[in-house]
């Protein structure tokens, strides 16, 4: 009984440092990006074209939208729900019922069911406004490891069916199993290289013979490369970054658009925040995910309300790329941990459960734009207003003198010192189990 107590207490403890951890990031960065924010010379007059453009553009529009027919409708709506929820009778049944028992006891039930109706109503609120992917029809790209992997699964568990793609066969399969037992009703197994345009072509005929449907699209497969620029020795031989990334996606949009827009379907597409906060060593990778945005931002033009786009923009996500997997210099798949302390540094790795589940959450409520976690998106803020700043600290943390090594960058050194890396990085990325290929 006391083991069994200590368990829990640890739980508890473990969870609150968590919670603590995680508002002490929020509120630190949110300082910073304040600081920064004053710091800069440019900040009255954006300021002022801000407050000008609130209160002689938007206000009338945002009057406007809550004012039309459209927007009662809801709202009525949900007041309704929302109040039969909270009605007199229901409470006088539960009184009644439960007027045996001890006055403590009635209190307690009394904060449950005030705090399940509050959950029940949130969540019917987001069932209204959320698609429902069950017997839908899935393509994931890079599916057989990292955020396609949970993605995958994160799909089965509401029931779609998915059409998986990757290079590693066995991964794959592994990968179809789990989400099989998780919920999805069918699962293909497609190996492919998104590279190559004719896997592409395959990849979406296969799905369509198949199924007969496709609903979302899932752009995921990626890799980065980690080197100086000066340093690459063959730059022809990193062309697979471009290759994989960027046109990977593009071929895979070109063949599978007929069909979207026959069900009026999804493209999700995986960028990173690595397209708006470049990191030094990263150059290739952040030109690859930055072409990515705003390729699909003109997409989204071109499609008008036929196919919807979400871009996600993850942070630091537990994936192969964080367990220390890239492409150095020479143009060779390596897996150097002691480099990914250098580039992660001090930052915070978000567990890629929870990175898959918000992905989709937000796709299926036909959100434009996702970042997981969602304080990464304050550096967005730092590198508008803050250029300079950003780059400072970025060359401060990151780089070393020339001719020193890259395990001498002072955020090596402050994870070395500190330990931190058990507190910011999941056990996962601490001890890297990669896949075989």
């Amino acid at each position: 009984m006391d083991s069994l107590q200590m368990k829990k207490d640890s739980a508890i403890n473990k969870y609150r440092k968590q919670r603590l951890l995680n508002k002490l990031m929020l509120y630190s960065f949110t300082s910073m990006t304040c600081i920064l924010f004053l710091s800069s010379p440019l900040w009255y007059p954006l300021l002022r074209a801000f407050l000008k453009s609130l209160l002689f553009d938007s206000l009338p529009k945002i009057g406007a939208l809550f004012f039309s027919s459209k927007c009662i409708f809801i709202v009525g709506n949900l007041i309704v729900i929302f109040l039969v929820g909270e009605s007199k009778i229901f409470k006088s049944s539960k009184s009644s019922s439960s007027s045996s028992l001890p006055s403590n006891v009635v209190k307690q039930n009394y904060a449950a069911d005030e705090e399940n109706g509050q959950k029940n109503f949130i969540f019917l609120a987001a069932e209204i406004f959320s698609e429902n992917v069950a017997g839908k029809v899935v393509i994931i790209t890079g599916a057989s490891s990292g955020i396609g992997e949970y993605l995958a699964y994160e799909y089965a568990r509401r029931g779609a069916c998915l059409a998986i793609a990757a290079r590693r066969q066995k991964s794959l399969r592994e990968v179809a199993e789990r989400a099989l037992d998780l919920g999805a009703p069918d699962v293909l197994v497609i190996p492919a290289d998104v590279s190559k345009v004719d896997d592409c072509r395959t990849i979406v005929d296969r799905t369509m013979s198949h199924f007969g449907r496709l609903d979302h699209l899932v752009n995921n497969a990626g890799m980065t490369a980690v080197s100086l620029f000066e340093e690459i020795e063959d730059i022809s031989k990193l062309r697979s970054i471009m290759d994989i990334n960027f046109w990977g996606s593009v071929y895979m949009t070109r063949f599978a658009i007929p069909y979207l827009r026959y069900s009026e379907g999804k493209i999700i597409v995986l960028s990173s925040s690595a397209s708006w906060m470049p990191s030094p060593r990263m150059s290739l990778y952040c030109a690859s995910k930055a072409a990515m945005i705003l390729f699909f931002e003109a997409l989204r033009i071109e499609f008008g309300r036929d196919v919807k786009i979400t871009l996600v923009t993850p942070g630091f996500v537990e994936s192969e790329m964080t367990q220390g997997k890239f492409i150095n210099k020479t143009g060779k798949v390596d897996v150097n941990p002691q480099m990914r302390d250098v580039q992660v540094g001090i930052t915070p790795v978000v567990k890629v459960e929870e990175c898959a589940k918000a992905i989709v959450n937000g796709a299926c409520r036909g959100e434009r734009y996702i970042t997981v976690p969602a304080w990464f998106r304050v550096t967005y803020l730092w590198k508008v207003f803050c250029p300079e700043v950003v780059e400072w600290i970025l060359r401060l943390l990151c780089l070393t003198g020339s001719g020193t090594s890259p395990d001498d960058s002072l955020s090596k050194k402050i994870l070395d010192y500190t330990g931190v890396q058990k507190v910011l990085y999941p056990e996962n990325i601490r001890e890297p189990e990669l896949k075989a290929e």
